[in-house]
Protein backbone atom coordinates (compact mmCIF):
# COMPACT_ATOMS: atom_id res chain seq x y z
CA UNK A 1 0.00 0.00 0.00
CA UNK A 2 1.20 3.59 -1.17
CA UNK A 3 2.09 6.22 1.88
CA UNK A 4 -0.49 8.27 -0.07
CA UNK A 5 -3.39 5.77 0.37
CA UNK A 6 -2.46 5.26 3.99
CA UNK A 7 -2.13 8.90 4.41
CA UNK A 8 -5.59 9.42 2.89
CA UNK A 9 -7.43 6.63 4.50
CA UNK A 10 -5.93 8.42 8.07
CA UNK A 11 -7.27 11.19 7.30
CA UNK A 12 -10.62 10.01 6.33
CA UNK A 13 -11.11 7.75 9.50
CA UNK A 14 -10.04 11.01 11.41
CA UNK A 15 -13.06 13.30 9.86
CA UNK A 16 -14.95 10.37 10.77
CA UNK A 17 -13.88 10.12 14.40
CA UNK A 18 -14.54 14.22 14.48
CA UNK A 19 -18.08 13.57 13.05
CA UNK A 20 -18.78 10.76 15.37
CA UNK A 21 -17.68 13.21 18.46
CA UNK A 22 -19.48 16.43 17.01
CA UNK A 23 -22.57 14.02 16.87
CA UNK A 24 -22.09 13.00 20.63
CA UNK A 25 -21.50 16.72 21.43
CA UNK A 26 -24.80 17.33 19.73
CA UNK A 27 -26.53 14.83 21.03
CA UNK A 28 -25.27 15.62 24.86
CA UNK A 29 -26.07 18.88 24.73
CA UNK A 30 -29.54 18.03 23.14
CA UNK A 31 -30.38 16.03 25.82
CA UNK A 32 -29.05 18.33 28.50
CA UNK A 33 -31.59 21.10 27.18
CA UNK A 34 -34.11 18.50 27.03
CA UNK A 35 -33.70 17.90 30.39
CA UNK A 36 -33.29 21.73 31.84
CA UNK A 37 -36.56 22.57 29.97
CA UNK A 38 -38.66 19.69 31.57
CA UNK A 39 -37.03 20.41 35.21
CA UNK A 40 -37.94 23.91 34.25
CA UNK A 41 -41.47 23.07 33.27
CA UNK A 42 -41.87 20.55 36.48
CA UNK A 43 -41.16 23.56 38.93
CA UNK A 44 -43.81 25.68 37.30
CA UNK A 45 -46.21 23.00 37.98
CA UNK A 46 -45.43 22.67 41.26
CA UNK A 47 -45.40 26.24 41.69
CA UNK A 48 -48.56 26.53 40.49
CA UNK A 49 -50.38 23.13 42.04
CA UNK A 50 -51.84 25.63 45.23
CA UNK A 51 -52.93 28.26 42.62
CA UNK A 52 -54.45 25.22 40.54
CA UNK A 53 -55.91 23.94 43.66
CA UNK A 54 -57.57 27.02 44.97
CA UNK A 55 -59.14 27.66 41.17
CA UNK A 56 -60.50 24.44 40.40
CA UNK A 57 -62.09 24.71 43.95
CA UNK A 58 -63.80 27.95 43.20
CA UNK A 59 -64.65 27.44 39.61
CA UNK A 60 -66.25 23.49 40.97
CA UNK A 61 -68.57 25.72 43.43
CA UNK A 62 -69.78 27.63 40.42
CA UNK A 63 -70.00 24.91 38.01
CA UNK A 64 -72.23 23.06 40.49
CA UNK A 65 -74.36 26.10 41.45
CA UNK A 66 -75.17 27.51 38.23
CA UNK A 67 -75.30 23.69 36.53
CA UNK A 68 -78.42 22.98 39.51
CA UNK A 69 -79.99 26.00 37.73
CA UNK A 70 -79.59 24.98 34.17
CA UNK A 71 -80.57 21.56 35.12
CA UNK A 72 -84.03 23.09 36.11
CA UNK A 73 -84.27 25.50 33.78
CA UNK A 74 -83.67 22.49 31.35
CA UNK A 75 -86.50 20.48 32.53
CA UNK A 76 -88.73 23.59 32.37
CA UNK A 77 -87.97 24.16 28.93
CA UNK A 78 -86.92 20.89 26.78
CA UNK A 79 -90.58 19.82 26.52
CA UNK A 80 -91.95 23.12 25.33
CA UNK A 81 -88.43 23.23 22.62
CA UNK A 82 -89.34 19.90 21.30
CA UNK A 83 -93.05 20.57 20.11
CA UNK A 84 -92.09 24.11 19.58
CA UNK A 85 -89.29 21.96 16.71
CA UNK A 86 -91.85 19.20 16.08
CA UNK A 87 -94.76 21.83 14.79
CA UNK A 88 -92.09 23.91 13.30
CA UNK A 89 -91.10 20.44 11.17
CA UNK A 90 -94.57 20.03 10.31
CA UNK A 91 -94.00 16.34 12.24
CA UNK A 92 -97.17 15.16 14.46
CA UNK A 93 -96.43 15.15 18.20
CA UNK A 94 -94.22 12.32 19.91
CA UNK A 95 -95.94 9.17 21.60
CA UNK A 96 -96.04 10.58 25.12
CA UNK A 97 -93.92 7.28 26.19
CA UNK A 98 -91.13 8.09 23.56
CA UNK A 99 -91.60 11.94 24.55
CA UNK A 100 -90.78 10.91 28.50
CA UNK A 101 -87.98 8.57 27.56
CA UNK A 102 -86.00 11.63 25.67
CA UNK A 103 -86.75 14.16 28.03
CA UNK A 104 -85.37 11.37 31.11
CA UNK A 105 -82.21 10.72 28.98
CA UNK A 106 -81.50 14.31 28.47
CA UNK A 107 -82.25 15.58 31.65
CA UNK A 108 -79.63 12.50 33.13
CA UNK A 109 -77.06 13.69 30.89
CA UNK A 110 -77.09 17.25 31.64
CA UNK A 111 -77.45 16.20 35.54
CA UNK A 112 -73.96 14.31 34.76
CA UNK A 113 -71.76 16.89 33.64
CA UNK A 114 -73.47 19.89 35.61
CA UNK A 115 -74.15 18.65 38.90
CA UNK A 116 -72.42 14.85 39.65
CA UNK A 117 -68.93 16.38 37.60
CA UNK A 118 -68.64 19.10 39.45
CA UNK A 119 -69.24 17.79 42.89
CA UNK A 120 -66.48 15.09 42.02
CA UNK A 121 -64.13 17.71 41.33
CA UNK A 122 -65.32 19.36 44.93
CA UNK A 123 -64.91 16.37 46.76
CA UNK A 124 -61.12 15.54 45.17
CA UNK A 125 -59.95 19.23 45.70
CA UNK A 126 -61.46 19.11 49.27
CA UNK A 127 -59.21 16.78 50.79
CA UNK A 128 -56.55 17.36 53.23
CA UNK A 129 -54.22 15.20 51.23
CA UNK A 130 -54.97 17.11 48.18
CA UNK A 131 -54.06 20.58 50.08
CA UNK A 132 -51.16 19.17 51.58
CA UNK A 133 -49.41 17.45 48.88
CA UNK A 134 -49.93 21.06 46.81
CA UNK A 135 -48.48 23.07 49.84
CA UNK A 136 -45.73 20.39 49.73
CA UNK A 137 -44.61 21.42 46.08
CA UNK A 138 -45.03 24.92 47.06
CA UNK A 139 -44.83 26.35 50.85
CA UNK A 140 -44.75 29.86 49.12
CA UNK A 141 -46.94 32.64 49.44
CA UNK A 142 -49.16 32.85 45.73
CA UNK A 143 -52.02 35.35 44.88
CA UNK A 144 -54.68 33.38 45.68
CA UNK A 145 -53.45 33.00 49.64
CA UNK A 146 -54.19 36.81 49.83
CA UNK A 147 -57.68 37.06 50.53
CA UNK A 148 -60.19 34.09 51.67
CA UNK A 149 -61.10 31.58 49.28
CA UNK A 150 -64.87 32.64 49.52
CA UNK A 151 -64.27 36.75 48.62
CA UNK A 152 -61.69 35.03 46.11
CA UNK A 153 -64.45 33.56 43.94
CA UNK A 154 -66.51 36.80 44.12
CA UNK A 155 -63.55 38.94 43.31
CA UNK A 156 -63.07 36.44 39.59
CA UNK A 157 -66.57 36.78 38.88
CA UNK A 158 -66.34 40.45 38.79
CA UNK A 159 -64.07 40.36 36.90
CA UNK A 160 -65.99 38.10 34.54
CA UNK A 161 -68.89 40.35 35.11
CA UNK A 162 -66.61 43.50 33.80
CA UNK A 163 -65.72 41.60 30.56
CA UNK A 164 -69.30 40.37 29.55
CA UNK A 165 -70.93 43.87 30.21
CA UNK A 166 -67.94 45.27 28.52
CA UNK A 167 -68.57 43.16 25.59
CA UNK A 168 -71.93 43.41 25.60
CA UNK A 169 -72.19 46.98 25.33
CA UNK A 170 -70.21 47.31 22.30
CA UNK A 171 -71.55 44.27 20.60
CA UNK A 172 -75.35 44.75 21.13
CA UNK A 173 -76.05 46.93 23.95
CA UNK A 174 -79.34 45.67 25.82
CA UNK A 175 -79.73 47.07 29.62
CA UNK A 176 -83.13 47.09 31.47
CA UNK A 177 -83.44 50.34 33.26
CA UNK A 178 -86.44 50.81 35.81
CA UNK A 179 -89.15 49.72 33.40
CA UNK A 180 -87.49 50.56 30.13
CA UNK A 181 -84.59 49.10 28.43
CA UNK A 182 -81.69 51.18 27.39
CA UNK A 183 -80.20 50.25 23.58
CA UNK A 184 -78.37 52.20 21.30
CA UNK A 185 -75.90 54.55 22.53
CA UNK A 186 -77.63 54.65 26.53
CA UNK A 187 -77.09 51.25 26.94
CA UNK A 188 -73.54 51.29 25.73
CA UNK A 189 -72.64 53.87 28.08
CA UNK A 190 -74.78 52.42 30.77
CA UNK A 191 -73.28 48.69 30.14
CA UNK A 192 -69.89 50.24 29.85
CA UNK A 193 -70.34 51.99 33.50
CA UNK A 194 -71.56 48.30 34.79
CA UNK A 195 -68.32 47.20 33.47
CA UNK A 196 -66.04 49.98 35.20
CA UNK A 197 -67.74 49.29 38.26
CA UNK A 198 -67.20 45.40 38.34
CA UNK A 199 -63.38 45.78 37.64
CA UNK A 200 -63.74 48.26 40.49
CA UNK A 201 -65.26 45.35 42.30
CA UNK A 202 -63.11 42.92 41.61
CA UNK A 203 -60.09 44.59 42.93
CA UNK A 204 -61.70 45.78 46.14
CA UNK A 205 -62.62 42.59 47.18
CA UNK A 206 -58.98 41.01 46.06
CA UNK A 207 -57.91 43.88 48.66
CA UNK A 208 -60.80 43.63 51.06
CA UNK A 209 -61.91 47.17 50.85
CA UNK A 210 -64.84 47.49 53.29
CA UNK A 211 -65.87 50.31 51.11
CA UNK A 212 -65.82 48.20 47.96
CA UNK A 213 -68.07 45.61 49.61
CA UNK A 214 -70.73 48.49 50.46
CA UNK A 215 -70.60 50.38 47.28
CA UNK A 216 -71.30 46.31 45.98
CA UNK A 217 -74.19 45.54 47.97
CA UNK A 218 -76.08 48.87 46.84
CA UNK A 219 -75.66 49.06 43.63
CA UNK A 220 -76.13 45.27 43.07
CA UNK A 221 -79.43 45.98 45.36
CA UNK A 222 -80.58 48.83 42.65
CA UNK A 223 -79.61 47.04 39.51
CA UNK A 224 -81.50 43.78 40.91
CA UNK A 225 -85.07 46.55 41.54
CA UNK A 226 -84.39 47.46 38.17
CA UNK A 227 -84.43 44.19 36.52
CA UNK A 228 -87.69 43.35 38.30
CA UNK A 229 -89.28 46.29 37.92
CA UNK A 230 -88.47 46.25 33.99
CA UNK A 231 -89.13 42.67 33.38
CA UNK A 232 -92.92 43.38 34.98
CA UNK A 233 -93.37 46.35 33.24
CA UNK A 234 -91.95 46.46 29.57
CA UNK A 235 -92.45 43.91 27.18
CA UNK A 236 -88.77 42.49 25.86
CA UNK A 237 -90.15 42.68 22.20
CA UNK A 238 -90.02 46.12 22.10
CA UNK A 239 -86.52 46.57 23.41
CA UNK A 240 -85.94 44.35 20.08
CA UNK A 241 -87.35 46.41 17.89
CA UNK A 242 -85.47 49.39 19.40
CA UNK A 243 -82.15 47.49 18.52
CA UNK A 244 -82.96 46.84 15.18
CA UNK A 245 -84.17 43.42 14.32
CA UNK A 246 -85.00 42.25 10.91
CA UNK A 247 -89.27 41.49 10.81
CA UNK A 248 -88.41 37.77 9.92
CA UNK A 249 -86.41 37.48 13.25
CA UNK A 250 -89.08 39.33 15.42
CA UNK A 251 -91.88 36.83 14.15
CA UNK A 252 -89.58 33.88 14.70
CA UNK A 253 -88.82 35.12 18.78
CA UNK A 254 -92.63 36.36 18.49
CA UNK A 255 -93.83 32.88 17.81
CA UNK A 256 -91.77 30.76 20.09
CA UNK A 257 -93.17 29.77 23.26
CA UNK A 258 -89.53 30.20 24.75
CA UNK A 259 -89.72 34.46 24.39
CA UNK A 260 -92.55 34.13 26.88
CA UNK A 261 -92.18 31.61 29.38
CA UNK A 262 -91.58 32.49 32.57
CA UNK A 263 -88.64 29.65 32.97
CA UNK A 264 -86.07 31.71 31.31
CA UNK A 265 -87.17 34.52 33.43
CA UNK A 266 -87.15 32.64 37.25
CA UNK A 267 -83.80 31.30 36.07
CA UNK A 268 -82.64 34.97 35.52
CA UNK A 269 -83.95 36.17 38.91
CA UNK A 270 -82.91 32.71 40.64
CA UNK A 271 -79.04 33.48 39.96
CA UNK A 272 -79.58 36.83 40.39
CA UNK A 273 -80.60 36.52 43.87
CA UNK A 274 -78.16 33.52 45.21
CA UNK A 275 -75.53 35.94 43.62
CA UNK A 276 -76.45 38.47 45.64
CA UNK A 277 -77.09 36.66 48.92
CA UNK A 278 -74.00 35.30 48.46
CA UNK A 279 -72.59 39.04 48.32
CA UNK A 280 -74.43 40.13 52.30
CA UNK A 281 -72.58 36.58 52.91
CA UNK A 282 -69.17 37.59 52.34
CA UNK A 283 -70.01 40.92 54.72
CA UNK A 284 -67.61 38.97 57.96
CA UNK A 285 -64.98 39.17 55.67
CA UNK A 286 -64.62 43.00 55.29
CA UNK A 287 -65.72 43.70 59.19
CA UNK A 288 -61.21 44.25 60.13
CA UNK A 289 -59.25 44.41 56.89
CA UNK A 290 -56.35 45.59 58.62
CA UNK A 291 -55.80 42.53 60.69
CA UNK A 292 -53.94 39.99 58.65
CA UNK A 293 -55.13 36.99 57.71
CA UNK A 294 -54.06 33.76 59.15
CA UNK A 295 -53.52 30.88 56.14
CA UNK A 296 -53.95 27.38 56.83
CA UNK A 297 -50.43 26.71 56.64
CA UNK A 298 -47.20 27.95 56.86
CA UNK A 299 -45.98 29.94 54.30
CA UNK A 300 -42.35 31.02 52.94
CA UNK A 301 -42.57 34.56 52.35
CA UNK A 302 -40.14 35.13 49.74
Amino acid sequence: MSVSSIRTHDVAQDIGNLHSYGESISGYRLVRGLGGYFDRARHRLDSSAPVAQALSLILSYIWLISGSLIVVLITAVMPIAMRVGMQQAGNKDLPTGVMAVILTIGIAFAALFLIVLPIAFLVFYSQQDVRETCRHHDPVERWTDRCPLPVLAMSLLFASGAFYYGLTGLAKPLLPFFGIYLVGIRGTMGLLLLAALEAYFSRAFFQLKPTGWWIAVVTRGLFLTSAIITAVRSNLMDAYVKMGMSSQQLRQLNSSPLTHSKAILFFGLSFTLLFYGYLLWLKKYFKNPEAPQEPSYDPVIV
